[in-house]
């Protein structure tokens, strides 16, 4: 576009990214100041990054070649010349783009591959996937199915999916997860008021994005409650009573081999 651009990269290693676009601001930024004689740095602020699901999701996201007709900067998005549209359409050949598996797995010759990307484009992106593109790109979120954002938060101990609009960032805040007090757990599932109480507790949890832990928990009725209800993590007398510090680390070394890992309420059945 021609105020900000939008790459789709896979790195080939932590931090890879990165360094390209330190590189590219630090090596075009002379170039480009001396040519217009102006000052200052290349980007406007920090670019933003979103993970993207492989499965279905690339594809996706590479329909947001669509973008130029959107803002009628061009009658076809292959004639676009800030694109590599027209080499996934099979008129351009690029030896500096790499295929994505996604790509080359639409069909195995390259003339078939081209035309059945071409099909894709002809698809209109519906607004739903161009606001969760957007979204998910400005609150640098992990853009796929939940298993996969599962996994991310898993990884990073950090929420991965997108916020409610107009709610405030919790970016620099210091509050990860929130503890439901036993309290509240005991009389499970048959206080009602218990019931209540907790419930609402993590609807707020989800909303804010913390990620909840029960403390208490002794029952299985108890567990599966809490477990229908949304909480993620527990702790109690169910799972196992006062280990020392060697038996507590052969418990959890089966979840996440060579990390601390916390009990989660969603092991496999208890036999």
């Amino acid at each position: 576009m021609d105020n900000h651009v939008h790459l789709l990269a896979t790195q080939p290693k932590i931090g890879a990214i990165a360094r390209l676009m330190q590189k590219l601001g630090r090596g075009h930024v002379g170039q480009f100041n001396a040519r217009h004689r102006g000052t200052g740095t290349l980007w406007e602020g920090r670019y933003k990054a979103s993970l993207v699901d492989s499965e279905s999701y690339v594809l996706h996201c590479h329909r947001y070649e669509l973008n130029p007709l959107r803002a009628r900067m061009s009658d076809l998005p292959a004639t676009f010349p800030w694109s590599r549209c027209a080499t996934h359409c099979g008129f351009c050949p690029d030896a500096i783009l790499s295929r994505h598996p996604e790509y080359t797995a639409l069909a195995s010759i390259p003339e078939a591959r081209a035309q059945a990307y071409r099909q894709l484009l002809d698809e209109t992106l519906a607004d739903d996937g161009l606001k969760a593109i957007r979204a998910h790109l400005q609150q640098r979120r992990a853009l796929g199915r939940d298993d996969f954002r599962a996994m991310i938060e898993a990884k990073t101990r950090r929420f991965a999916g997108v916020r409610p609009a107009n709610r405030p960032s919790r970016e620099n805040s210091a509050v990860s997860y929130l503890k439901i007090d036993r309290s509240f757990i005991t009389g499970l599932p048959g206080d009602a008021n218990d019931a209540a109480i907790t419930e609402a507790i993590l609807a707020m949890a989800k909303s804010l994005g913390l990620i909840t832990i029960a403390e208490g928990i002794e029952t299985e009725a108890q567990h599966d409650f809490l477990h229908r209800a949304g909480c993620t993590e527990g702790q109690g007398y169910l799972y196992s009573y006062p280990l020392k510090a060697e038996e507590i680390q052969a418990l959890l070394s089966p979840l996440q081999p060579g990390a601390a890992a916390r009990l989660r309420l969603v092991p496999p059945k208890r036999g």
